[in-house]
């Protein structure tokens, strides 16, 4: 399978594409067949050696994506393959297949694309987390958005 590979700290521009062996999902994890993957600042941070936590080199970089259940590991409840689902993968989502921990995956709405869901678990947790936690945003205030 093909995988955006990270084989020494640096800038984006040293990663390259290349053919990697397949995952496989262990007991409580899911493979995904990747559709959509979002990049994010702490992917940026994790190719450069900056961020709170690194994984073994060599990595996929990414950190969330979306897409469909490729295989079931052992002691997974409801998540069938063929399931549309989006989550958090900490990194290797830059790939054609991951691995993620069944609890970290959510069902897609059949409305949701994939490009959509795959920037949610990141994006919206720290977007929610920046509202209701630091700018303490209250019932009645107005926050203006300036999508373009």
């Amino acid at each position: 399978m093909k995988a955006v590979m990270c084989h020494a700290h640096g800038m984006p521009e040293s990663l390259v594409l290349e053919d990697v062996a397949a995952p496989q999902p262990g007991k409580g994890e899911v493979l995904v067949n990747v559709r959509a993957a979002a990049l994010n600042f702490p992917d940026v941070l994790m190719i450069q050696g900056k961020y709170q936590s690194q994984p073994p080199m060599p990595f996929a970089p990414g950190g969330e994506m979306a897409g469909t259940v490729a295989a079931v590991g052992a002691e997974v409840d409801g998540i069938s393959v063929g399931d549309r689902v989006f989550g958090s993968t900490g990194h290797g989502s830059l790939a054609e297949q991951v691995v993620a921990r069944a609890s970290a995956l959510r069902a897609m709405p059949e409305e949701m694309t994939f490009e959509h869901a795959a920037g949610i678990s990141t994006t919206y947790g720290t977007s929610y987390y920046a509202l209701k936690q630091r700018a303490a945003l209250q019932p009645g205030e107005t926050l203006l958005d300036m999508m373009i």
